[in-house]
C-alpha cells in the first residue's frame, strides 16, 4: 500500500508540474497574440484615420459576427448574436451580444449589451486566427486605393476646371466656363 502512495504522489507531482507549465506556456502565449492583435490594430487604425481609406458603417468593422437565427414556428423566431466589432470612433475593440424574438402575432423584445475589450479578453474570447481571418475579409471588401486616390484626383482636376474658369486671362476676357 506504501509504495502505491509513493507512485500515486510521484504521478501527482509529475502532473501538477506539467500542468503549471501549460498555464505559462498558455499565458504567455494569449499575451503574445494580444500583443500582435494590437500591433495589426493600430497600423490598421492609423490608415484608417489618417486616409479615410475604409468604406465603413457607422464606422465600424465587423471582425466577427457569430449570429444565429433559431425559428420557433411559422413566421417568428430569435436571432442570437455575438459580434466583435472594431470602433474606429471609439478606436476600441468591442464586443456585442444581442437577442431578438420576431415573427407575427408575438411579441417583439430586444436586448443588446455591448462592452469594450482589451485585446488581451479579445483573443481569449474570440481567438486571433479567428479574429484575422474577420479582419481579411473586412479588407476584401474594401476598394483597392488606387481607386479611391483616382476619385480624388478626379475632384481635383474638377476643382481646377473650376478654379481656372472663375479667372481672367491675361487679355481681361474672361475664360470661357468648362462644366465639370
Amino acid at each position: 500500500m506504501a509504495a502505491t502512495l509513493v507512485r500515486v504522489n510521484e504521478v501527482l507531482d509529475a502532473f501538477t508540474r506539467e500542468a503549471s507549465k501549460l498555464a505559462e506556456a498558455k499565458s504567455a502565449a494569449l499575451k503574445k497574440e494580444a500583443e500582435a492583435l494590437e500591433s495589426i490594430l493600430k497600423r490598421l487604425l492609423t490608415g484608417v484615420l489618417y486616409c479615410d481609406m475604409l468604406y465603413l458603417e457607422k464606422n465600424e468593422l465587423i471582425l466577427i459576427d457569430k449570429s444565429q437565427e433559431i425559428p420557433m414556428g411559422e413566421n417568428r423566431g430569435i436571432k442570437v448574436s455575438n459580434r466583435l466589432i472594431l470602433s474606429v470612433d471609439k478606436v476600441a475593440l468591442v464586443r456585442r451580444f444581442g437577442v431578438e424574438q420576431w415573427g407575427t402575432g408575438t411579441a417583439f423584445f430586444e436586448f443588446a449589451d455591448e462592452q469594450e475589450m482589451s485585446c488581451v479578453e479579445a483573443v481569449k474570447s474570440f481567438g486571433l486566427d479567428a479574429i484575422c481571418v474577420g479582419l481579411m475579409d473586412q479588407l476584401k471588401c474594401q476598394p483597392p486605393g488606387d481607386v479611391i486616390t483616382s476619385e480624388y484626383q478626379e475632384r481635383i482636376e474638377r476643382a481646377d476646371k473650376l478654379l481656372a474658369a472663375t479667372q481672367q486671362d491675361e487679355g481681361g476676357e474672361n475664360v470661357e466656363i468648362i462644366e465639370a
